[in-house]
């Protein structure tokens, strides 16, 4: 199967699992902010980011280590060396991980106390540490075969996962009446999606599981070091804000903040941006110029998918919140998505600019990018969130994550080799913001139904728009197309 039918069968599951998983999200935060007062909803999404950040200190790496190498050695039919390379991985997730668990159990108090200056939340550390170790295996394994481009696999995975959660979460959240029962129904689906990511695994690739060594450990371990680093300031600048936030402020900003977030995330994930690494790996091991053509066709298309997103995002940002959440979230949330909504566009452009840098074996360059975009991130989170309140850390990690791209964007030629045209940019960005225009013009949406109508109208505007500029044609979307069908 060719890289480009390959691509686009993984991107269509992916999609689907994206649709499956955040659909689920978006259900449940809706559904726990009816449930759940303020500050129980921003105790709860405090927990998951804590969760999350611990998980980057589980993984040392060894996710991105194994999409890098573990695809390349299959693909070339060597099966011992891609089995060596799948135990280096596991080991190294098995010591990080019970390291990790093992000191948020011991030290939760201290962190609470010192770290928060909040007593309190010593339980709740205890729960993420749970949490992290159901969601950092099951993690592991969706890696493992989204390397070797099964992503059928990760589709069944996370619709089972999106279907326990709603059910477990839910129905715990009832019976107990705390937000203890969502974090046990979360991980309880994590645990059932684990159980099935390993049964498969065991079922048709259990041969990897008795790997031998390595003659390049050493070459491993440094990929595995940088890419700790770069997943350590990704994760980073995901939660730092949630985190400073409940350091600076009263808890129930964390729940207004992590609706906005939860919305420009889910977003900006149904355009799988992980996907290009594996592909972009593959190119990277035949001549450079593979690589550079394939990087302006898959840059042309994210950027005509995600612009108008973010666009868009930022349009419906008030009429999403009024519509679906409590009267509370109606003042204080709308004006962070709209910051936020923007951040889809960002996020995504540093997530391709990295798949090209760690492709070619440079994961210092992503590495050092992000470390000191986090820098900043925390410098301005602090004096922003002071100064504005909840809505500043929007606007400091937007800020962040627009220079990060600016950093990348200056290293592009010089390391890759790779030059950008100014019309894939110009043509979305104009698109989108004229389409924004006509949707402004219209009165505000007041019923879900007439949302979804000013949607499928800003759709077709913005459409005609980028066939109007030139931005795609016809032949070249047919010729897409004849492509994936493998035809000539």
């Amino acid at each position: 199967m060719g890289i480009a039918r390959k691509f686009t069968k993984n991107f269509a599951y992916q999609v689907g699992t994206n649709l499956a998983i955040k659909l689920a999200n978006l259900f449940l935060v809706v559904y726990l902010t009816r449930l759940l007062l303020p500050a129980d909803f921003g105790l709860y999404s405090w927990i998951i980011s804590i969760a999350l950040l611990a998980d980057v200190f589980a993984d040392l790496g060894a996710a991105s280590t194994m999409i890098r190498f573990l695809n390349n050695a299959l693909s070339r039919g060597k099966k011992k060396e891609a089995a060596s390379y799948f135990v280096f991985s596991f080991r190294l997730k098995i010591i990080a991980s019970a390291t990790v668990f093992a000191l948020m159990m011991l030290f939760a108090d201290v962190i609470a106390t010192a770290v928060f200056h909040k007593p309190v939340l010593a339980m709740p550390i205890r729960l993420s540490a749970l949490l992290m170790l159901a969601y950092t295996f099951t993690s592991f394994f969706q890696v493992f075969f989204i390397a070797i481009q099964r992503n059928e696999y990760v589709f069944l995975g996370n619709l089972l996962q999106a279907i326990s959660k709603i059910a477990l979460m839910v129905g715990l959240v009832i019976l107990l009446g705390s937000f203890v029962g969502a974090i046990i129904g979360y991980a309880l689906a994590l645990v059932l999606t684990l159980i099935l990511f390993v049964g498969i695994f065991l079922r048709n690739y259990g041969f990897l599981a008795f790997g031998g060594g390595i003659s390049s450990e050493k070459r491993l371990g440094r990929f595995a070091f940088f890419s700790a680093i770069s997943s350590f300031s990704i994760v980073i600048f995901a939660n730092v804000d949630i985190l400073m936030i409940s350091a600076l402020l009263p808890i129930e900003n964390v729940g207004f903040y992590s609706i906005a977030m939860s919305w420009a995330a889910s977003i900006g994930a149904l355009v799988p941006m992980f996907l290009l690494f594996p592909v972009f790996s593959e190119l990277a091991s035949k001549p450079l110029e593979h690589l550079r053509n394939a990087f302006s066709v898959f840059f042309k298309y994210i950027l005509l998918l995600i612009v108008p997103a973010a666009f868009g995002l930022a349009y419906f940002s008030r009429p999403l919140v009024e519509l679906l959440y409590r009267s509370q979230y109606a003042i204080v949330v709308p004006p962070i998505l709209f910051v936020l909504a923007f951040l889809v566009l960002f996020n995504s452009l540093s997530s391709v600019f990295m798949s090209v840098f760690d492709s070619l074996e440079k994961p210092e360059i992503s590495a050092k990018i992000f470390f000191a975009g986090i820098i900043l991130d925390v410098v301005l989170n602090y004096f922003f969130i002071l100064r504005f309140g909840v809505i500043g850390a929007a606007y400091a990690t937007l800020i962040s994550y627009f220079a990060m791209c600016v950093a990348f964007f200056a290293l592009l030629r010089p390391v890759a080799g790779i030059s950008l045209k100014w019309k894939p940019v110009l043509v979305p960005v104009a698109s989108s913001a004229l389409m924004y225009l006509a949707l402004v013009l219209l009165p505000s949406p007041r019923s879900v139904l007439i949302a979804a109508a000013y949607l499928v109208f800003g759709i077709i505007i913005y459409a005609a728009l980028v066939f109007g500029f030139g931005g795609t044609n016809r032949k070249e979307i047919e010729y897409i197309v004849s492509r994936i069908r493998n035809r000539n």
